[in-house]
C-alpha cells in the first residue's frame, strides 16, 4: 500500500514538474517588447509624419502607331513585272517600288505620236493650199479691178480661198487634239512605273508591308507596298472622364517600352479626341514620341506616364495609416506619454507609392500604421517602431490608372 502512494506521489510530481517548465518555456517564448507590455496593452505600429513633395502621376497603356503612312498602290491595272523593294527597306520620295507590264501602252504611245506625224503633215498640206489660194484669190482680184475677170470669178476665187483657211484650223485642231493624245499616252506609260510620292518634307520611310509578288495582276488603287515614317511614332492612349479635363495639348508624356525596360522615351500630346466612345466611356489620346534611331516600331505594347500635379512641402504620412471612420478618413496620432492614440479626421490629397499627403489639419508627430482596427482612443497601447521602406528616387511618380490599363 505505501508502495503504492509513493507511486503515485512521484507521478504527481513529474506532472507538476512538466507544467510548470512548459510555464516557463511558454513565458520565454514571448518577445522582449511582449513581456514588457504593461497589462492588456495592445502593440501597435506608428510612423513619423514628414513633409516633402508628392508627384500626382496616371500610369496609362496604349500601343504605337505610324504617324505618318500610307499605300503605295497603281493608278492602272497590269501585271507586276518588277517589285524593287521588300520588307524593312528604306525608301526615299521618287524611288521606284515596282514596274508593270507595260507592252501595250508603249505601243499606245507610238500610235499617238504616228497620228500626231500624221496630223502634223496634213497641217502643213493646208497651211500650203490656204497660201495658193490666197495668191489667186489676189490675182483674180486684180484682173477683176481692171475688168479682165469677171465678178463671178473673184467670188469663186475668194470662196476657195476661205474654205483653204477652214482646213488650216482644222489642222491645227488635228494636231492639238493629237498632241493632247500623246501626252495622254505619255502619262500612262509613265503609270507603268510606280513611284514613291508623299509631301517634300525629307521624311525617308520603311517598308512596312508587302502585298503582291511579281507576276500577279493588280487594279488601280489596289495597294502594293504600305510605307511608314519611323522617326515620329504616336502612341495611342485611352483616358476615362475623371482623367479627361488634367490632359492638355503639348503635355510632356514619359513613354516606356516593354521591349526597352531601361529607357526611357519622351512624348507630348498632340491630338485629344473630342468626344468618348459610347461602348468604353473612354476618349482617345495621341501622344507624338519622337524616333530618330527608329528602334521603336509600330504596334508595339507601351506605358505612358503622365504628371498631372506636384506638390512640395506638404504634410505626408504612410497610406496605411489612414482609415476610416463614420464615412471620413482619419488618423490615429500617437501620444507616448500618455500611452494612448488620438483620433484625428483628416482631408487626404495626392497618394503615391505608399504615402499620401494630408491637406488638413496640420499634424506632426506618429501615426499608427498597423493595429488600428484594434483600438480606440482610450486603448493602452505599446508602440512599435514600422521597418523603414526603401523607397526609389522618384517615389511619388506612378499611380495606375484601372480604365487605361484596359
Amino acid at each position: 500500500m505505501r508502495k503504492t502512494a509513493l507511486v503515485s506521489f512521484i507521478i504527481l510530481l513529474a506532472v507538476a514538474g512538466g507544467i510548470l517548465g512548459w510555464r516557463v518555456y511558454a513565458k520565454l517564448s514571448v518577445p522582449v517588447e511582449e513581456r514588457q507590455r504593461p497589462l492588456g496593452s495592445v502593440a501597435v505600429e506608428v510612423s513619423p509624419i514628414t513633409r516633402g513633395s508628392i508627384k500626382e502621376v496616371r500610369r496609362l497603356t496604349g500601343t504605337l502607331t505610324a504617324a505618318r503612312q500610307g499605300d503605295v498602290a497603281p493608278k492602272i491595272s497590269g501585271r507586276i513585272e518588277e517589285l524593287s523593294v521588300d520588307l524593312g527597306d528604306k525608301v526615299s520620295r521618287g524611288d521606284l517600288i515596282a514596274r508593270l507590264d507595260s507592252d501595250e501602252l508603249e505601243q499606245a504611245y507610238l500610235e499617238a505620236k504616228s497620228d500626231l506625224e500624221v496630223a502634223k503633215a496634213n497641217l502643213e498640206k493646208a497651211r500650203s493650199e490656204e497660201q495658193q489660194a490666197r495668191r489667186e484669190y489676189d490675182r483674180i482680184a486684180k484682173l477683176a479691178e481692171r475688168q479682165v475677170a469677171s465678178e463671178s470669178d473673184r467670188d469663186n476665187a475668194e470662196l476657195t480661198w476661205n474654205v483653204r483657211q477652214s482646213n488650216v484650223r482644222v489642222s491645227e485642231a488635228q494636231v492639238e487634239q493629237q498632241q493632247a493624245a500623246v501626252r495622254t499616252a505619255e502619262i500612262r506609260l509613265s503609270y507603268a512605273e510606280i513611284h514613291a510620292e508623299w509631301g517634300d518634307d525629307g521624311s525617308v520611310r520603311s517598308v512596312a508591308e508587302r502585298h503582291v509578288e511579281p507576276g500577279e495582276l493588280v487594279s488601280p488603287n489596289e495597294p502594293i507596298v504600305t510605307l511608314v515614317d519611323l522617326s515620329v511614332l504616336n502612341a495611342v492612349l485611352y483616358v476615362t472622364e475623371r482623367d479627361y479635363p488634367s490632359f492638355r495639348l503639348n503635355q510632356e508624356v514619359e513613354v516606356h517600352a516593354e521591349a526597352f525596360p531601361n529607357r526611357v522615351f519622351s512624348g507630348k500630346v498632340t491630338r485629344m479626341a473630342p468626344r468618348f466612345q459610347e461602348s468604353s466611356r473612354q476618349a482617345r489620346i495621341e501622344v507624338a514620341v519622337p524616333n530618330p534611331d527608329e528602334i521603336l516600331k509600330p504596334g508595339m505594347f507601351v506605358r505612358a506616364s503622365v504628371l498631372l500635379n506636384e506638390k512640395t512641402d506638404v504634410v505626408l504620412v504612410p497610406a496605411r495609416a489612414v482609415v476610416v471612420r463614420d464615412r471620413q478618413n482619419g488618423v490615429y496620432i500617437a501620444d507616448r506619454a500618455a500611452g494612448t492614440a488620438r483620433y484625428v479626421p483628416v482631408v487626404t490629397g495626392i497618394e503615391q507609392n505608399g504615402m499620401i499627403e494630408i491637406e488638413s489639419p496640420a499634424i506632426e508627430g506618429e501615426v499608427v500604421t498597423l493595429g488600428q482596427n484594434l483600438i480606440d482612443e482610450t486603448t493602452p497601447l505599446t508602440f512599435v517602431e514600422a521597418e523603414r521602406e526603401t523607397q526609389p528616387d522618384d517615389a511619388a511618380t506612378t499611380t495606375a490608372n484601372a480604365a487605361g490599363e484596359g
